[in-house]
């Protein structure tokens, strides 16, 4: 997506919006936290989170995925890939959207929308691939019969004999 239009998509977002935002720490754990979108500078955009929410050492080097919800309940979630820019006061951030993922254009299947983390990588069956082991972690945007969409902080090394992992959970009884 070109940054023109990326700029046009975080403008057409009403203020106030409810929000969910996906961080890692710099110990690597994964957050998920309830926010509310507020309008930027497009394409820079804030988020406001309630009052101690917001973890203190978080990694800012790596992008996050911030889900927008609109007022109806028809309307997908917008999905932006972004950056964090700045955190202000503990409960306030700043964001610069890098791009957007459409879950539905990529769907021919009823999606599930769930938000787990997902793990992605080459396993060698002989000793002589092991130092061709390598293994990436990202989020599950949502899942379908076509497969599981997911963002990862970079592009996979090789695309053959992959391995996938993630563990759905279980529903309450």
């Amino acid at each position: 997506m070109s940054n023109a239009s990326v700029i046009r998509l975080v403008k057409s977002i009403a203020d106030s919006q409810p929000a969910r935002i996906s961080l890692q720490t710099e110990t690597g754990e994964k957050v998920h936290i309830d926010c509310t979108y507020k309008e930027g500078v497009a394409p820079h955009f804030f988020l406001v989170f309630p009052p101690n929410k917001l973890p203190g050492k978080l990694n800012t080097s790596q992008s996050c995925l911030v889900s927008i919800r609109s007022d109806d309940e028809v309307t997908e979630p917008l999905s932006l890939n972004a950056s964090i820019e700045e955190i202000i006061s503990g409960r306030n951030m700043e964001l610069v959207a890098l791009d957007t993922v459409d879950p539905t254009s990529l769907r021919d299947f009823f999606r599930v929308n769930i938000s787990i983390p997902i793990t992605i990588g080459f396993m060698p069956e002989t000793d002589n691939e092991s130092e061709l082991h390598w293994t990436m972690t990202g989020e599950t945007l949502d899942l379908s019969g076509s497969g599981v969409l997911g963002l990862f902080d970079g592009e996979c090394r090789n695309r053959h004999r992959l391995t996938i992992t993630f563990d759905l959970p279980s529903p309450p009884i």
